[in-house]
């Protein structure tokens, strides 16, 4: 390893802070860490419980994270890069006085409690080097050193990398699983 390779190990080392940004949602703003527990809450003044959309009638089924990996590999021309997603279970919405009822919240009301959602969804990136946007100004003429990417070229990089993701981020009982562009699903052991 040379100087500069250990300088960007180091820079960019994972960290709950480094796993936070490099796990954004597009569409809610979640906490940093999230338990198995949350979002199962009720909120009396919107008259809403959020309860188990992945157990609702068996008791011993832990929360499930599914890791989408996609490519294009194989489709587009010059495709090279694996794409990583996590898909995680999140809550049902229901009234409080009948379980069985659906209760939809409002934007505003999502975008408060944004953990009393079906799902959450979290996009994997990663950080540029330096070699990348030499190899490729073209592509990469937008971009400097450390902006981060989706795309990576090598899947056990972004399998090592949704692992400690989830370590950091994930806390209490999940199932994790992995699902690959050919739909082989498999559990994926942290």
């Amino acid at each position: 390893m040379n100087g500069q390779e250990i300088y960007n190990k180091n820079k960019f080392a994972m960290n709950r802070e480094e796993a936070v940004k490099r796990s954004p949602s597009e569409h809610h703003n979640y906490p940093d860490i999230i338990d198995s527990n949350d979002g199962l809450i009720e909120l009396v003044e919107l008259d809403v419980a959020g309860i188990p959309s992945w157990n609702r009638h068996n008791s011993n089924l832990n929360r499930k994270i599914i890791v989408e990996i996609t490519s294009y590999k194989g489709i587009s021309w010059d495709a090279i890069h694996f794409y990583g997603k996590l898909i995680v279970d999140g809550v049902y919405q229901a009234t409080l006085s009948n379980p069985e009822k659906p209760k939809n919240l409002s934007f505003e009301q999502e975008k408060t409690y944004p953990l009393l959602n079906y799902k959450y969804e979290f996009k994997i990136k990663r950080h540029l080097t330096k070699e990348e946007i030499e190899k490729d100004p073209q592509r990469w003429e937008c971009y400097d050193e450390g902006d981060l990417t989706q795309g990576y070229e090598k899947l056990d990089e972004l399998i090592k990398d949704v692992k400690e993701i989830i370590k950091l981020r994930f806390t209490g009982d999940w199932d994790v699983y992995i699902q690959y562009p050919n739909g082989k699903r498999e559990k994926l052991s942290l």
